[in-house]
């Protein structure tokens, strides 16, 4: 595998740029699962032109939590690359 050390100074922005990409991509991704199962779980009819105070607690909880999990998730999933990726002993 090549280190990024390797690769060129275009290369490298190449890659920046794809990662960038990426990265937005998993934020619009994120946004939109938090929205959708948010409100499907909060959001009981549409009786009003705005939530009740019910709702928006429900949201706000259900938010919070929808975050941690994925913030959580990411640091997992960096500690099983950096266990992956150390050296093995000989």
């Amino acid at each position: 595998m090549t280190s990024l050390g390797e690769l060129s100074v275009r290369e490298q922005a190449e890659l920046m740029k794809h990662v960038d990409e990426l990265q937005a991509k998993d934020g619009v991704k994120t946004f939109h699962n938090v929205v959708y199962r948010c409100y499907d779980h909060c959001v009981a009819s549409l009786r009003s032109s705005k939530l009740d105070a019910k709702e928006v607690a429900c949201l706000q909880r259900c938010q919070n939590k929808y975050m941690r999990l994925h913030q959580r998730a990411g640091l997992r999933f960096q500690e099983y690359q950096q266990q992956r990726n150390a050296p093995t002993p000989t």
